[in-house]
């Protein structure tokens, strides 16, 4: 029983998924380095190290592994070094972090990209010990944990320790603690009741608020034997009770974590008590595959450069005007015969003027509107949230004909991220559009009769595209598929993988000579045969991959995406997916960026409703990735579109603006 027990502990609190350790993650190769010995040899690259010191915490000898990062030289004295120290998960030891989630890979790459500034991180062996001083007989042994002074000895001991023989800075802002699982449970023990760190990371950390959903009661029970030790060792108890001071915590979890709800009330707390904390939820559960798609996010909190690495020059821009709607806005602006045209979370479908700003017609819906308007002809298409397409008059709004969905559309919105609906893709007589009731329709564009439909496996938000053959498109399941667009029979399907993390395809194709480019919010951009269905190549990403536009620069042709938790926009080479320069944003970016000019202009807007972000419009050179200018804005999750000098970008705060740009 109790063997059974300790494996389901392992399984789920524990730091990585025994099941996802594969021969893909090769063991680590370290240095020893004797407690005695600490001096390490002058290297160009980083290095990765054991440590071994006497605790006298715990009367005993523990080990340590310690990255130091490219160029670390230890008889220069007058470099000295950010620490960060991280703590594994149940099941653990000190290689975790290195052996199983590459850390020390993602640290020299974004070393080497100028993200982070170099740091030391140092990962202790603490045992099972949830990194609090306990004692034998204090509270019932659930069996598989240890006892002793670990808080003294990862407080004292370690730090001292690490101080001592590296070139350290010991100042409070340099000096950072984080860990996942159980180990973002010490973090925030430690970081809470040391006066040592001055940022603290908590990734999916394991926490109880003694509710119907805890989970891991026994550990629990153990760590709070009675309400005094509680006092001292809950990190809720402490939010309520200690003075944080300046310090900075970053709460994270995976939307399939069953601690997440946990996390998310700490965070809820230490918001209402005026502490510097962000909250982070991502697509994933409590696993290895999720924390490695977070490690650039989690050095980016800890060691980040702020992006650009210097101020932009004096902004060369002018509002000229802005429309107020009376909602939020994801819906992207078109302009044609003089106006621009947009939907809103209002339900209205709005035609203004592009000189003066002021309203010629609008349309209510029967729903709020999340798609693009499409022009054909004289007339507007688009489709409200409920999944009816409409078409109008693009000059009076007067509706010629609308369809509304074939059935009723269940659910509403998938997730918290769903801010699209599928745009309409319009062929000479025929128009192509997604449905959240999983089916893409073909309608005749003029008298919106059904032409075919066909059943895809999931709610279709990403629009389509469509060639002379065929019409492509994603559905929220992680599938491609190609139809003959005459019939809407399947030509091929093809499914992105991995496919567990977060599968969907909410991002809009773009073909470009027989090749679909398509961006997954599995962390990844495809290149795909439009004949075949046969992947060409495919590019990982730090976190999901936006609609991508494709530009022709004679020899030259490149792709432009933008990232979500990744923060930037890359130029991307077609012909093999590798980047050629990316440019660092304050927030997500989960629309396709314009083009106009030589010059890419685009918004950023973090994805989670709390907020904490700076946002902006950037505009930035195409060929280089440097940035021309910026203007501070509210969330932009739409394409701007640009005319004549001046930019036309709908944004969170309902309205739309057109600002006259500078260069």
């Amino acid at each position: 029983m109790r063997v059974s027990f300790l494996v389901t502990i392992i399984a789920c609190l524990s730091f990585f998924i025994i099941a996802g350790c594969t021969s893909d993650n090769a063991s680590l190769s370290v240095q020893t380095v004797p407690s005695q010995n600490a001096k390490l040899v002058k290297s160009a690259g980083s290095q990765v190290v054991h440590a071994d010191l006497h605790s006298d915490a715990l009367d005993r000898e523990m080990g340590l592994s310690i990255y130091v990062p490219p160029g670390y030289d230890p008889d220069d004295a007058e470099r000295k070094y950010p620490v960060l120290y991280l703590l594994y998960g149940y099941g653990g030891d000190r290689d975790a972090w290195f052996n199983y989630l590459r850390i020390h890979e993602v640290a020299d790459r974004l070393i080497e990209q100028n993200k982070i500034e170099p740091l030391i991180i140092v990962c202790p062996n603490y045992g099972n010990s949830f990194g609090v001083n306990t004692k034998p007989g204090e509270g019932v042994d659930p069996g598989g944990v240890d006892e002793g002074n670990y808080g003294d000895y990862l407080a004292r001991d370690v730090v001292s320790y690490v101080d001592k023989h590296y070139n350290t800075r010991t100042d409070r802002e340099s000096r950072f603690v984080g860990g996942a699982s159980m180990g973002g449970y010490a973090a925030l023990v430690l970081g809470f009741t040391q006066d040592l760190f001055g940022k603290i990371g908590a990734h999916s950390a394991a926490l109880w608020t003694y509710t119907s959903t805890d989970q891991f009661i026994s550990q629990r029970d153990w760590l709070y034997p009675n309400e005094e030790l509680r006092m001292a060792r809950d990190p809720f108890k402490l939010a309520e009770t200690i003075g944080l001071g300046d310090v900075q915590v970053y709460l994270d979890a995976g939307t399939g974590d069953g601690l997440a709800e946990k996390d998310h009330s700490l965070y809820k707390l230490l918001e209402a008590k005026g502490v510097d904390v962000q909250w982070v939820p991502n697509p994933g559960g409590h696993d290895s595959s999720y924390w490695t798609g977070q490690l650039e996010n989690y050095l980016l909190f800890y060691a980040g450069i702020p992006a650009g690495g210097a101020a932009p020059s004096e902004t060369p821009h002018r509002e000229l005007w802005k429309f107020q709607t009376g909602d939020r806005i994801t819906s992207s602006p078109l302009l044609a015969a003089g106006k621009v045209y947009f939907g809103s979370d209002d339900h209205n479908l709005y035609a203004v003027d592009i000189d003066s700003g002021k309203q010629e017609w609008s349309f209510a819906a029967d729903s709020p509107i999340r798609s693009n308007p499409k022009l054909d002809g004289e007339s507007i298409i688009f489709q409200s949230h409920s999944g009816t397409v409409y078409r109008l008059d693009a000059d009076t709004g007067k509706p010629q004909w609308s369809v509304p969905a074939s059935k009723p559309i269940v659910g509403g919105e998938q997730d918290e991220w769903d801010y699209y609906d599928s745009s309409a893709s319009i062929d000479e007589d025929a128009l192509y559009v997604g449905s959240a009731n999983a089916e893409l329709l073909a309608l005749n564009a003029d008298t919106g009769e059904r032409l075919w439909e066909y059943q895809a496996n999931a709610p279709v938000k990403s629009s389509p595209v469509h060639d002379e053959a065929s019409v492509y498109f994603g559905d929220w399941d992680g599938y491609i598929y190609a139809l003959d667009k005459s019939n809407g029979k399947l030509r091929w399907s093809f499914r992105a993988d991995p496919y567990d993390r977060h599968k969907a395809i909410q991002s809009t194709p773009v073909l470009h000579d027989g090749v679909l480019y398509v961006g997954s919010r599995n962390f990844k951009l495809y290149a795909i045969d439009s004949d075949s269905g046969k992947t060409l190549w495919e590019q990982a990403a730090p976190a999901w991959v936006a609609s991508p536009i494709y530009q022709d620069h004679d020899e030259d042709d490149t792709l432009y995406v933008g990232n979500s938790n990744g923060y930037f926009v890359a130029a991307v080479d077609p012909k093999t997916g590798m980047e050629k320069w990316r440019f660092e944003t304050s927030s997500n970016v989960l629309a396709a960026p314009a083009y106009e000019n030589g010059q890419l202009v685009f918004g950023s807007g973090y994805a989670y409703s709390n907020g904490g972000k700076d946002e902006h419009l950037y505009v930035v050179d195409a060929r280089t990735g440097q940035l021309a200018w910026q203007i501070d804005t509210d969330k932009i999750q739409t394409t701007p579109v640009v005319a004549d000098g001046v930019i036309y970008y709908t944004s969170f705060d309902g309205g739309l603006h057109a600002v006259r740009s500078g260069s």
